[in-house]
């Protein structure tokens, strides 16, 4: 008989812990993977001429250092930076959001379509917790919220919902 009290009290302290290991396994795990999949972006920093854009040259981007006199069309999809210099009418600004599960399939997508991205369109990823003049001057209120700007950064369009890179041309003016 004591054989069964031990047995059931190692029945029920499995049943009680082993679901708790798991699940803090598992999200462990997935901190891990969204960690990596955030750094996948890389930054471009156009505002001088020594600057060079890091790993462009694996993103399909032309590379090369920007000279403020050659205008130089820098497309893909970056981070966006105070110095980034905006070229042309197709810049978006994507405010991301880390906790928003919207924002996470988006970059999840962008970043598995960068080798489609037009040379003609820059799409900017930025902080929506973080960039509060930017959210101001734009009038952003709401995380997952795309900018459409011109090369003076005055806003062109402002949309939501945007899922994939054929989403957010289909909004570009």
């Amino acid at each position: 008989m004591s054989k069964n009290v031990g047995a059931k009290k190692f029945f029920n302290f499995f049943i009680i812990v082993f679901p708790i290991l798991f699940f803090v396994g598992l999200l462990i795990l997935i901190l891990i993977v969204r960690a990596n999949n955030q750094n996948a972006v890389p930054s471009v920093n156009n505002s001088s001429s020594s600057s060079t854009q890091g790993n462009a040259s694996s993103q399909g981007i032309a590379v090369g250092e920007l000279n403020p006199a050659q205008s130089i069309f820098v497309s893909g999809y970056f981070n966006y930076e105070d110095q980034t210099v905006f070229e042309g009418e197709r810049n978006v600004l994507f405010f991301h959001a880390d906790w928003c599960p919207d924002c996470y399939q988006t970059n999840k997508n962008l970043i598995s379509e960068k080798d489609n991205i037009p040379k003609n369109l820059a799409i900017y990823k930025l902080n929506y917790d973080t960039e509060t003049e930017l959210k101001q001057k734009y009038g952003v209120t709401y995380q997952h919220t795309f900018v459409q700007v011109d090369e003076n950064g005055n806003m062109l369009k402002k949309w939501s919902g945007t899922y994939d890179l054929k989403s957010i041309e289909s909004q570009l003016i």
